[in-house]
């Protein structure tokens, strides 16, 4: 693996940062971090971050070889009711060679596991 490291901030982008040049060599926009809520593929070139927004929490998929804009995102609920509270995406991670994505929320359904293909939830971990 490359000397690749990778930062989300508050400031709604994540830059990727080669560590042998010192040189950012790529940065997701419009994607608003918040904790452990960014990942990448083993291939290198697809990413995962989740966070929250105004319009509520999703997880979206990106590929750096065009990363202008997600290639998919999943909301992480259909609760957008304008005014309600939203919830945030503290955590995304991939499976290891399968195509999920375990992430967690501050929402009454603390973690879900969801297809990165489908978009499909997988499987919902409820608040015990």
């Amino acid at each position: 693996m490359p000397n690749l490291v990778y930062s989300g901030s508050w400031d709604t982008s994540v830059k990727f940062w080669d560590l042998r040049s010192n040189k950012s060599t790529h940065t997701l926009a419009r994607c608003n971090v918040i904790g452990d809520s960014v990942d990448m593929m083993r291939d290198l070139h697809t990413v995962v971050t989740g966070g929250g927004s105004a319009l509520g929490a999703s997880v979206r998929m990106w590929d750096l070889r065009n990363s202008s804009k997600p290639t998919s995102l999943i909301p992480w609920s259909t609760n957008t009711v304008e005014g309600s509270h939203q919830p945030e995406l503290t955590c995304a991670r991939f499976i290891p060679g399968y195509n999920l994505v375990l992430a967690g929320c501050s929402d009454e359904t603390p973690a879900k596991c969801f297809n990165t293909v489908t978009g499909q939830t997988v499987q919902e971990f409820p608040r015990l």
